[in-house]
């Protein structure tokens, strides 16, 4: 199988693009910075492609064979909070839009997209988030995320093409950017951290889990059409991520019992509200939807051989 990898040098890209080459797909790598293709390792499996995404006709050159397209880039971050859903939207759905039309053009039959949790919202209150929960987003990221995916099942089914999508919460990795990246600095740094006394629960999934689903995204029949939760841990809180990582890193864990109120209200003074809320809170998700559908498929296979 062909499988062409938007943002395939990001975070997820280089990790998913190592994986599916390594179980013999060929993997053609999109990379926005011709830089990049110099740093791109050599594999017989794998060919990076430097691509501008608003040129349509190199784009359906690079796509045309292709079987199937991952589409990882998104918006993350947006400098300006007043027009953070403007910035979110450019990318997250206009580029996504363009990418789905093109593959339609060059006949790829699959669209796998990588949404992200918070398209079903912020927090859980002692219930987790699963297949059957209604989207509630709360925030400019979260909103831009569901409302590409909406636009994305339209189109997809506007031009004939099979589209599966995946909602992962936080993913884990050591060399993780984000919340993840700033305590890795902080536990490097060696400085003692104000968290010891959360008690909160919070859903991860490791980056090689992530990477297997989305093989099974491309490959499985059964996940066209699908929306997939996906998770691949117990819950963990705070103070018990923070000391995943720092074992991950080989560092100590210097945890500080503050009040998660006192924090709250720090938090608020110096204008880190939301990095609060995701260090606090609970953002729970219940992904047996997506195992039982592995479970069936693999059943399914099993039965042929």
């Amino acid at each position: 199988m062909q499988i062409a990898v938007t943002g395939a040098n990001g975070f997820v890209g280089t990790a998913l693009c190592s994986h599916l080459a390594k179980r013999q797909h060929r993997v053609i790598a999109l990379l926005r910075s011709p830089a990049a293709l110099n740093q791109w390792p050599e594999d017989s499996n794998s060919r990076a492609v430097s691509v501008d995404y608003n040129d349509d006709s190199s784009l359906l050159t690079v796509l045309a064979g292709c079987d199937v397209v991952v589409h990882l880039i998104a918006r993350t971050h947006s400098a300006d909070s007043a027009d953070a859903l403007r910035d979110y939207l450019k990318v997250n759905l206009e580029l996504s839009e363009r990418i789905a039309k093109l593959a339609a053009r060059a006949g790829i039959r699959r669209l796998v997209y990588l949404s992200s949790i918070k398209a079903l919202g912020e927090a859980t209150c002692g219930t987790p988030f699963s297949s059957g929960s209604e989207p509630q987003p709360t925030t400019p990221y979260g909103i831009s995320k569901l409302e590409t995916e909406q636009r994305l099942q339209e189109l997809c089914q506007e031009l004939g093409m099979e589209l599966t999508v995946v909602r992962p919460p936080l993913i884990y990795a050591a060399h993780a950017k984000g919340n993840i990246h700033t305590l890795r600095r902080a536990l490097e740094k060696g400085l003692p951290l104000p968290l010891a006394s959360i008690h909160n629960h919070r859903s991860i999934v490791t980056l090689p889990h992530l990477c297997e689903l989305l093989r099974h995204c491309c490959e499985l029949p059964q996940m066209a059409g699908q929306t997939l939760l996906t998770s691949d841990c117990p819950t963990l809180s705070t103070p018990q991520l923070v000391r995943k990582i720092a074992a991950d890193i080989g560092r100590p864990a210097r945890l500080l019992p503050i009040p998660p109120a006192l924090l709250r209200l720090a938090a608020r003074c110096v204008g880190k509200k939301e990095m609060a809320d995701r260090l606090l809170g609970d953002l729970e998700v219940d992904d047996s939807a997506t195992r039982k559908l592995l479970e069936s498929s693999s059943a399914t296979q099993g039965a042929t051989c």
